[in-house]
């Protein structure tokens, strides 16, 4: 009985948001902070209706399901023309800004918590560095932040979610085999993570263009059907996802690459099967972040360590400032816009399936990481979400912002 109950909780929470949710749009409490306020509400330690387990695979494999969908989905949208131009940017968070962001977050936590074992610190480390494209969706689709900048934030949170995944697998491994950090076998920890990522770039291209050229010759025959349509690509992200986890790559940047494959391969049609992708995406992110609501509150003991919370608060301020304001130090963008781009690297979806696989891979002993993500994706979701809509209105011509000029991410 206690599945129906989820069941209904699950529906009631969507069917009226669904109703109301033009009144929310461009409020600060709408979207994830609102679901995870209702998972709160409905969790074990307010009216206990919903009991979810966070040792329960269902829930793994949802959340995962769940960031292939919506990394494919933000990839296909993705204005190419304008990465290709700013790629400099996208090169400089990545290459610059993620490796300073996992040395300074290991860093931090190593030193907040001197008593756990090294792997600890690295794998909080791993967790927090993602960006989360699905929470900053006010910044990315808003015509008031410069394209350049939109783009990159979005390219950004795409591809290092599948950077991160290798790295934290080989952390996992190096954890479970008892080496240590100075070991000979993190000599095999780049070739792996390199290896993962070729695996998921190849067969998520060689996926995304097979679908592609399938689509554009059913349609010259007229086998396509609108009513099947809206399946097209839902499917094509969990095929590229669930193939290359198959084969050992990473799953996430497969089904990243493949959007960067089907977007302009699709051509024309492609808002056509967009629309229907990311309406899937909406409904797998709502229950995930009720869930992540219900599943905090069982962490809140833990939580009134005020340690989490200050590790918390520094991944989101100094951990991603820093690294980034140095990535982009020599960019020629605006100074304001630097800071914009650090400021919003909002954590959630990968952070929490990142937290779910250690978990599941190192039990209680991994209780922190689970403890610090809940306090940082929750501080994210209230200060992301508090913090977006005015800070894009600034960046309006005329609403006491500077004037867009075009740069580049050189």
């Amino acid at each position: 009985m206690s599945h129906y109950l989820n069941l209904a909780l699950f529906s009631a929470v969507l069917l009226a948001y669904s109703i109301v949710a033009g009144r929310q749009r461009g409020r600060p409490f709408d979207g994830p902070l609102l679901f995870i306020a209702v998972g709160v509400l409905l969790g074990p330690h307010a009216l206990a209706w919903l009991q979810p387990d966070i040792g329960a695979s269902s829930f793994r494999l949802l959340a995962e399901v769940t960031l292939a969908i919506v990394l494919l989905s933000d990839a296909a949208g993705t204005n190419q023309r304008v990465a290709v131009a700013n790629r400099g940017l996208v090169i400089r968070l990545l290459a610059i800004g993620l490796p300073l962001s996992l040395i300074l977050g290991w860093a931090c936590a190593a030193a907040l918590f001197p008593a756990e074992p090294w792997f600890i610190p690295a794998l909080l480390a791993i967790t927090l560095a993602p960006t989360d494209a699905a929470l900053g969706k006010p910044v990315i689709t808003n015509p008031a932040v410069p394209v350049q900048v939109r783009e990159s934030l979005n390219l950004e949170s795409g591809l290092n979610d599948g950077i991160c995944v290798p790295l934290l697998i080989a952390v996992l491994a190096l954890a479970s085999s008892g080496a240590v950090a100075g070991d000979s076998s993190l000599a095999a920890v780049g070739l792996d993570m390199l290896e993962e990522i070729a695996i998921g770039s190849v067969i998520g291209a060689a996926l995304a263009w097979s679908a592609a050229t399938a689509i554009h010759a059913a349609a010259r025959r007229g086998w396509n059907s609108p009513a099947w349509n809206h399946l097209t690509l839902p499917g094509l992200a969990l095929l590229c996802f669930s193939v290359t986890q198959l084969a050992g790559g990473s799953g996430f940047i497969a089904a990243f690459v493949g959007g960067l494959v089907a977007g302009p391969r699709l051509g024309k049609v492609k808002h056509h099967y967009l629309e229907a992708n990311e309406h899937y995406g909406d409904l797998c992110t709502a229950v995930v972040w009720i869930l992540f609501g219900a599943l905090a509150t069982t962490t809140l003991p833990a939580l009134a360590d005020w340690r989490p919370w200050l590790l918390a608060a520094a991944s989101l301020t100094l951990i991603r400032i820093i690294p980034v304001l140095a990535a982009l130090s020599r960019s020629s963008l605006r100074g304001d816009l630097r800071l914009f781009t650090a400021w919003f690297g909002p954590r959630g979806l990968a952070s929490v399936v990142f937290a779910i696989l250690i978990y599941e891979a190192l039990g209680p002993q991994s209780s922190l990481v689970l403890e610090v993500t809940t306090a940082t994706v929750t501080l994210s979701v209230i200060l992301h979400g508090l913090t977006a809509i005015p800070w894009c209105r600034r960046l309006q011509p005329g609403a006491g912002g500077p004037r867009h000029h075009s740069t580049s991410g050189r």
